[in-house]
């Protein structure tokens, strides 16, 4: 099933490179090192940018209907 949006690989591209930039270590290790409260940053942050990329993911992979 070919998408019917001609931008559809750019945007999957996009989606890719922005959760490698979201997991890449350097940045994993200086959300580890903000000052804490109760809980670390980490498990937040990563869980939040987890949701984030199934959230854009399934957006972008719903098929359209054009009406």
């Amino acid at each position: 099933m070919k998408p019917s949006n001609p931008r559809y690989r750019e945007r999957l591209l996009v989606l890719v490179i922005l959760a490698l930039i979201l997991f890449c270590p350097p940045l994993l290790l200086v959300i580890d090192r903000l000052p804490t409260l109760s809980i670390g940053w980490l498990p937040m942050y990563l869980f939040c940018s987890w949701a984030l990329i199934i959230g854009l993911t399934a957006w972008l992979m719903e098929p359209t209907t054009r009406r």
